[in-house]
């Protein structure tokens, strides 16, 4: 008997419609055995053998109904076939949710993967500029009103990726770098204080243009944290 496992499909394209004028006509006991026969192969199991003992108790069909239900699964294209029940219609139904399902986990990879591709650290010096001029480098743009040993202090006084020059500061976004640690740090310390030496100019940034949704967005941070 199959036992399902954490691969199989669980979903496939079906059209309640056809479904219904495909089975008009059948006997309760067919119609019922073309039902589960159809889930069992969409759940992930194998063609079954075509004899009671197999296919007719999967089908919950009487014994003695058993072959009448099967010329009646015939017409729904029901066939023997190297020794196994088999449908094509069923088969193609699960071939295009495994197709569907290999792209959909694909496509998720590739969006992993270039998500976090952009968020690679950025270098400490960047290539080409001068070691003796640290004030103005992509990294941190023009420093205003701000010295090196002040960057050194407060990694998150950083512009990450940026090359334009510090905007005004906004009223509370100290307070709100010093919260974003905390609920980082809820999840991990280690990964909250990396995140704000390379990051943190970024986090700055986003609350000088937007502060109520740069609150927002800390307040879904701060929620319960499953366990």
């Amino acid at each position: 008997m199959h036992t399902p496992t954490g691969s199989e499909l669980v979903w496939v394209r079906y059209n309640p419609r056809t479904a219904m004028l495909l089975l008009m006509g059948l006997s309760p006991e067919a119609e019922l055995a073309h039902r589960r026969l159809s889930d069992y192969i969409w759940s992930g199991a194998p063609w079954p053998a075509p004899d009671f003992s197999i296919a007719g108790q999967l089908a919950c069909v009487p014994a003695d109904r058993w072959e009448s239900v099967l010329q009646e699964l015939a017409r729904l294209g029901w066939r023997t076939r190297k020794g196994h029940l088999f449908n094509a219609t069923v088969e193609a139904i699960r071939k295009e949710a495994l197709d569907a399902l290999a792209a959909r986990k694909a496509k998720s990879r590739a969006a992993n993967t270039a998500r976090w591709s952009r968020r690679r650290t950025p270098p400490r010096t960047p290539p080409g500029i001068p070691q003796g001029d640290p004030t103005r480098t992509p990294e941190y743009g023009t420093v205003q009103n701000r010295t090196v040993q002040d960057i050194a202090v407060n990694p998150a006084e950083r512009l990450t990726c940026s090359g334009l020059p510090r905007e005004q500061a906004a009223d509370g976004e100290a307070d709100f770098l010093k919260d974003l640690r905390e609920a980082l740090g809820r999840f991990s310390a280690k990964k909250a204080t990396a995140e704000l030496e390379n990051w943190g100019g970024w986090w700055r940034n986003r609350y000088r243009e937007n502060p109520a949704k740069a609150q927002r967005v800390l307040a879904e941070l701060q929620g319960p944290v499953l366990k």
